[in-house]
């Protein structure tokens, strides 16, 4: 499925959108496909009667009669599609809110600001019928999703969900609806709040050490810029010889200060931005030097 969806979508960083984007088009699949088996196969007396109800969204004949025998009558779909029926009879409390999924709730209820909305006020909106909560069961759980964040405000959604709710380890988080599992904020792919910790002080100790070195360098610049001043003094006593003695008292580029000569070898060292530059260059008498 990847290989054929990048045929017709290219980004220049595509490789770092495949697990979201994989994990999109199978919660897709997965919506599709549960309209496709309720409304044109559950219907159906039988297997081979769901097998001529082919819906008009499926434009080809063999690919009806795959999912219809691959995937609806299966004995392990029948099972599942059986406990779920049977979960659905067991709810307590029944959102109001169609199929407006709560993501939209929270986009429309600040997000959009970067003020996303609480968990319990989306509750109310999801669970209300006009402007109240008449189910005593999702009543209760709105009071105690209020009482608690109140009184712990520093707790985190998923903390907090599951502190009203109990552990959150299905498919999705009460209070945000699809989308968002409970392993994305607490499994492998969530950083914990010790490795988070861990990752600020590894920061603040790099920073600490980038002190230590601009330290270090300021240091280093300024004992060089001493010791080119000392060369300055000295090379001036001294008689140029040839085409470098124009050279040894030293000379500036770009606002960088350079050293003499002394003996044999001529001493270049300066300060260009924050770059020491040193350069020890042997002198052939007689020789000339281009600058």
């Amino acid at each position: 499925m990847w290989a054929a969806l990048t045929e017709y979508f290219y980004n220049p960083n595509m490789i770092d959108y495949k697990h979201h984007t994989l994990i999109h088009m199978r919660e897709r699949w997965n919506k599709w496909r549960s309209i496709l088996y309720r409304q044109y196969a559950k219907t159906c007396g039988s297997q081979e009667e769901a097998l001529k109800n082919k819906p008009d969204a499926v434009a080809n004949k063999e690919d009806w009669e795959w999912c219809v025998n691959h995937v609806f009558y299966t004995a392990e779909f029948q099972k599942l599609s059986k406990n779920n029926a049977l979960n659905r009879m067991k709810k307590s409390m029944n959102h109001h809110s169609g199929s407006k999924p709560n993501r939209e709730y929270y986009y429309e209820m600040g997000g959009k600001e970067g003020t996303p909305p609480t968990i319990d006020q989306v509750f109310f909106e999801t669970h209300k019928t006009g402007d109240e909560i008449k189910e005593q069961a999702a009543k209760e759980r709105f009071a105690g999703l209020v009482e608690t964040r109140e009184a712990n405000p520093d707790l985190e959604p998923l903390e907090l969900a599951e502190k009203c709710f109990g552990e959150q380890n299905h498919g999705h988080i009460i209070g945000y609806g699809g989308g968002l599992r409970p392993k994305d904020l607490k499994g492998s792919d969530a950083l914990s709040r010790a490795e988070l910790a861990s990752q600020l002080r590894h920061s603040n100790g790099e920073k600490a050490d980038m002190a230590t070195i601009i330290a270090d360098q300021a240091k280093l610049i300024s004992e060089m810029r001493v010791m080119m001043e000392r060369m300055d003094q000295r090379s001036g006593a001294e008689e140029g010889r040839g085409a470098v003695g124009a050279a040894g008292g030293g000379w500036s580029v770009g606002g960088a200060a350079f050293g003499g000569w002394s003996g044999g070898e001529l001493l270049v060292a300066g300060v260009l931005g924050d770059l020491l530059v040193v350069l020890v260059v042997s002198i052939v008498e007689g020789s000339e030097i281009e600058c």
